[in-house]
């Protein structure tokens, strides 16, 4: 991989729906809560690991070593201005080489992590090694396979300098497996980090029927499909996706609205705590991408902020990123295409203390739970 830079709902459920928001709302204000109630978030470990602990910034001349930056919870709006962050990680899934950060906008399969040549790569969880060799474009290439709810994943590690591990191996998770360098097809030393689902045992960088060179099939966003079927955001899945079998973190959720031939995932009403961001992503099955008619996601701007909130071009994927104001309360999103509702759906902002206050309260519990808020 190269471095650029160190650096439903539809319209005929509406009324249905508003009917339920209206009565859960005049029953939370009866139980005298006026919307301010809260969610407890337990502590957590990662149920994986990442596969760089400490990077090594270059061209500097003091504290150059680092542990690894965290984007938490995969909330890439937040961290987007900050350069340390963009020189740590140079690239990121379904992006091109032109921006790095324009998700939706090209197939990279996987994410890139800028460090210095020799810096230690680890396994991300306990797995069997199915490929330690060299492979071209990715140069010397490690790959494991995990067991993950009764499925299996495969983690892939590229551009290393060596591997210190073989096929057959059994590796378990922070075990040293290979070190940073820049063979294959790379402008700089760095890690290229992806997770595949494909259950075939064929684990391909790009896929073979995929023409033209890495860096037209990136910009391109050629076989971008095949690329979101067959891999995993590495970030979200360690940051969310991992994480959601040992909290009672919502899950992500999906909706396709037909009619429009559009899909939304992500996170589609619940819970958010005070100065939290949520992502909602958008994607169109068929071809074209300019829209007829634009997308807006609307939010009451007392509680929230959606960023951006209008979407004319849908090309591959597009996400919005809500983020809580500051003020705690029930909000409604509603989005829709054009004039006409293709969705809503309430969020509950709160902060932890209240919490703490009312979470034995079984008439509470019973109407958050439904409006498919779970403490």
């Amino acid at each position: 991989m190269k471095i650029i830079s160190i650096s439903h709902h539809c319209e005929e459920q509406s009324n249905l729906e508003k009917k339920k928001y209206s009565k859960i709302s005049k029953f939370l204000a009866l139980l005298g809560i006026t919307f301010a109630v809260v969610f407890f978030l337990p502590t957590f470990s990662h149920a994986r690991s990442y596969p760089i602990q400490e990077i090594t910034l270059s061209n500097c001349t003091e504290d150059c070593t680092l542990n690894l930056p965290i984007i938490n919870n995969a909330d890439y709006f937040s961290y987007r201005n900050n350069s340390l962050y963009r020189r740590i990680y140079s690239m990121l899934r379904i992006a091109t080489y032109y921006e790095n950060r324009d998700v939706g906008m090209g197939s990279h399969q996987g994410i890139d992590i800028a460090t210095a040549i020799g810096t230690p790569v680890y396994s991300s969880h306990s797995g069997e090694v199915i490929v330690a060799q060299y492979q071209g474009d990715r140069g010397n290439v490690i790959t494991i396979k995990h067991e993950w709810k009764g499925k299996y994943i495969y983690t892939t590690y590229a551009h290393l300098s060596e591997t210190l591990v073989e096929v057959g191996d059994i590796v378990e998770e922070g075990q040293e497996i290979g070190k940073v360098w820049s063979t294959g097809n790379s402008t700089g030393p760095h890690l290229h980090f992806q997770i595949e689902t494909n259950q075939d045992g064929n684990h391909p960088y790009f896929p073979r029927w995929c023409k033209g060179t890495i860096d037209e099939i990136v910009n391109e966003g050629n076989c971008v499909q095949e690329a979101k079927n067959n891999t995993l955001d590495p970030i979200y899945f360690l940051e969310v996706t991992s994480k959601q079998s040992t909290t009672n973190e919502q899950p992500s959720q999906s909706i396709y609205i037909s009619k429009y031939d559009i899909t939304l995932e992500g996170f589609l009403g619940g819970f958010m705590q005070l100065w939290e961001t949520k992502q909602i992503t958008f994607s169109k099955n068929n071809s074209g991408s300019f829209l007829t008619d634009p997308i807006t996601v609307q939010v009451n701007e007392n509680y929230l902020s959606a960023t951006p909130g209008k979407i004319q071009v849908l090309e591959g994927e597009r996400s919005v990123f809500l983020q809580t104001t500051g003020s705690t309360g029930l909000a409604l999103v509603e989005i829709k295409y054009g004039n006409q509702r293709i969705s809503y759906f309430p969020i509950l902002i709160s902060d932890t203390e209240q919490i703490n206050k009312r979470k034995k309260n079984t008439k509470i519990i019973q109407a958050l739970y439904a409006l498919g808020i779970n403490i």
